[in-house]
C-alpha cells in the first residue's frame, strides 16, 4: 500500500523497472504528507535509501 500521494520517484530505479516492468501506476492513496521510506537506517538498505532521500 502506497500511503504517499506517489512514488513517482521510484520510476528513475532502473533495477525497478527491469523487476517491474508491467507497474506503471506510482499513484498512492495520499493518507499522509510525507513520504515513507522503508528500512530507513537498516544497515543492509543504507545506500538504496540515502538515494531515495536525496531525490525527494
Amino acid at each position: 500500500m502506497i500511503a504517499a500521494l506517489s512514488i513517482e520517484y521510484a520510476k528513475k530505479k532502473e533495477d525497478i523497472r527491469l523487476l517491474t516492468p508491467d507497474f506503471y501506476n506510482f499513484a498512492g492513496f495520499d493518507i499522509v504528507d510525507f513520504y515513507p521510506v522503508p528500512h530507513f537506517n537498516a544497515y543492509i538498505f543504507e545506500y538504496v535509501t540515502l538515494q531515495i532521500m536525496q531525490k525527494i
